[in-house]
């Protein structure tokens, strides 16, 4: 059996891909992880061709039991190597942290019957490019806006501003 830690990882990133796949992205799996665990891609149609725009969004994927849940926050300790890695500005393609928290009993994680399969609790986003630096040597606090829920409609805005190379 997988350790805890993987299976974590890999019921995140099922999340993930199915809010991607919900938004009409597709995805690239990286073969070696350097910081980043998958670049979500705009589509487009041209000419009666569907291929890939150039828009894309890496992100750092993690997930946790322990994440302090406030009425209007998250809060989730990142290793700084991480953080470091989100707060760049010199990137060509934005990144973004996505927190999933899910409950700390892993029978609860998920509910499946024959017309649903439900997943607990939620994800959410933060940008860090620009932040600070950190004087911390192994994690640092980072709060991320419980409105930044990482759904349908927020990924969908989050891509439009990608487009329009907005800031995040």
């Amino acid at each position: 059996m997988l350790p805890s830690n993987q299976r974590q990882e890999a019921l995140s990133l099922a999340y993930v891909l199915a809010i991607a796949a919900r938004s009409g992205l597709a995805w690239h799996m990286r073969v070696k992880d350097f910081g980043f665990d998958l670049t979500l891609l705009d589509i487009h149609h041209r000419g009666g061709r569907i291929s890939e725009s150039g828009i894309r969004l890496d992100i750092q994927l993690k997930c946790t039991t322990a994440a302090v849940l406030t009425d209007a926050n998250v809060l989730f300790d990142l290793d700084v190597k991480n953080y470091n890695d989100l707060r760049t500005l010199s990137v060509a393609t934005p990144r973004i942290l996505v927190v999933m928290v899910v409950p700390k009993y892993e029978e609860t994680w998920t509910q499946q019957g024959e017309d649903a399969l439900l997943i607990r609790h939620a994800a959410y986003w933060l940008s860090l490019k620009g932040r600070g630096s950190t004087p911390n040597l192994k994690t640092v606090r980072v709060s991320i806006p419980r409105t930044n829920l990482f759904s349908v409609e927020n990924l969908q805005a989050l891509m439009s501003k990608v487009r329009r190379r907005q800031p995040l």
